[in-house]
């Protein structure tokens, strides 16, 4: 029989968060930067801690919060040391401890191996682009090596998924909308991507070197000032070639005001529909009352039009399609 304090002592550790150099060294930090930081680690933390927890069947019937408890303790002085102390909450009830591979695969320190590893790709990809599908496809690819699915569990809400949070933007009329991300990995590595960047942030003024240290045993990430300026250049996608080509959609909604619209992209052969996406809608005419594009969103058609990818709008990351249900030479400059 597995021995349950043996899975319980294997369920915690500490990490410290060590910031040095600068104003670190007089016990100082800047506080915008200092909650930043703590901000970024922890969400970097129940994000892909949470993925690696919820590969493990017995716990995927349980709540976020009884998978896993973070919190920090006193700040140690010195140069800046903050301790975060692991408790995984499901050794400690005893949901786990009867697995006979229990302190092999669920351990404090194998959750450490799983954050190194992630950051590690992260960042060895992040020097060389700062292309999102390519974080992406890394993060994928070592999520298959681990056996880690990138996808929710069944048992698991989608409204409770704290990795898909849509991002906000406001519309030129003042409208707010949400921006719908396309696709799980891009989502969980533009997330991972922030985190790393808000845990990052004293080095812009309160410290010259940061890292992460779970205790008796080797960094788990270490990053100096010129480093971070270097390597978190925006993030981007491949530019779209440009070309128009024809299709069919259907509206989610549409605001004729700016010609902004919400789509859905139609295989007319099995009628399965993808997105949505946001459009931009060129052609003037759905300025006018009674258009073309409003008598198909209102009778929740499906419309054949032309479409073509454009670059990002500056803020956004998701390329714009643009849209029109004329030529394309007739709407060149509509838009």
């Amino acid at each position: 029989m597995p021995d349950a304090n043996a899975s319980l002592s294997e369920g915690r550790g500490t990490v410290v968060l060590k910031c040095s150099g600068g104003l670190a060294n007089s016990g100082q930090l800047e506080l915008e930067e200092y909650a930043s930081s703590l901000n970024g680690w922890q969400s970097f933390f129940e994000l892909t801690g949470d993925l690696y927890l919820q590969s493990f069947p017995e716990l995927q019937g349980l709540d976020r919060k009884a998978r896993l408890s973070i919190t920090v303790n006193a700040e140690r002085r010195g140069s800046w040391e903050t301790v975060f102390e692991f408790v995984l909450l499901a050794a400690a009830a005893g949901v786990i401890g009867n697995r006979v591979d229990a302190t092999a695969v669920w351990s404090f320190h194998r959750l450490m191996r799983w954050y190194r590893l992630l950051i590690s790709r992260h960042m060895t990809v992040r020097k060389t682009t700062s292309n999102i599908e390519e974080l992406a496809a890394a993060l994928e690819q070592l999520a298959t090596q681990e056996n880690i699915s990138l996808e929710l569990p069944k048992s698991e809400s989608v409204q409770d998924d704290q990795m898909v949070l849509p991002r906000v933007y406001v519309e030129d009329d003042g409208a707010v909308e949400e921006e719908v991300v396309e696709n799980r990995a891009r989502a969980l590595a533009e997330k991972i991507d922030h985190a790393l960047i808000s845990g990052t942030r004293p080095l812009v003024f309160s410290c010259t070197q940061i890292s992460l240290v779970p205790l008796d045993d080797q960094p788990l990430f270490q990053m100096s000032r010129s480093d971070r300026q270097s390597v978190f250049s925006p993030l981007s996608l491949p530019l779209p070639s440009g070309d128009w080509k024809a299709g069919s959609i259907q509206f989610e909604r549409i605001n004729r005001k700016t010609g902004r619209a919400l789509i859905y992209f139609i295989n007319e052969v099995n009628s399965l529909r993808t997105g949505p996406f946001y459009s931009r809608i060129v052609d003037k005419a759905v300025h006018d009352p009674d258009n073309i594009y409003t008598r198909a969103f209102n009778a929740d058609a499906i419309l054949s039009v032309w479409m073509r990818q454009k670059r990002a709008e500056p803020g956004r990351l998701n390329l714009l399609w643009e849209i029109t249900a004329k030529p394309p030479a007739s709407t060149l400059f509509d838009g």
